[in-house]
């Protein structure tokens, strides 16, 4: 009787840790920003839209969690024709991160000039 308890406990034990740190790999997936020029120009209607530039992501199997309006944090005159430098950024998982190379996103922690900040 005294076994069965102790055998009990150990494997209620185990489990109970198995349980902890199978929740903790699934949860530890790493993420990552990565952005992409709008190509928005001052005083025009124009720039590929957050959602419209999601589905290049999404077409090409890449899960996108968020997504947010980032800026280059590069100062323009107010001009017509000159480029906004507003960025389209998306948080992705790290293991897909030369996917998004691939279709011509940088990693926003990279970019020289950018605060990482971003508006809906």
């Amino acid at each position: 009787m005294y076994i069965n308890g102790i055998i009990s406990r150990g494997l209620l034990v185990v489990a109970f840790w198995s349980l902890l740190l199978g929740t903790a790999a699934v949860g530890s997936s790493q993420t990552i920003k990565v952005y992409k020029p709008n190509g928005s120009i001052q005083c025009q209607m124009s720039g590929v839209t957050l959602q419209d530039m999601e589905t290049e992501l999404t077409s090409k199997g890449i899960t996108v969690l968020s997504s947010c309006y980032g800026h280059d944090g590069l100062v323009r005159p107010a001009v017509c024709s000159v480029p906004t430098g507003n960025l389209n950024v998306y948080e992705i998982d790290a293991s897909q991160l030369q996917k998004a190379r691939d279709l011509g996103f940088g990693v926003l922690s990279d970019h020289p000039s950018s605060q990482g900040q971003c508006t809906k």
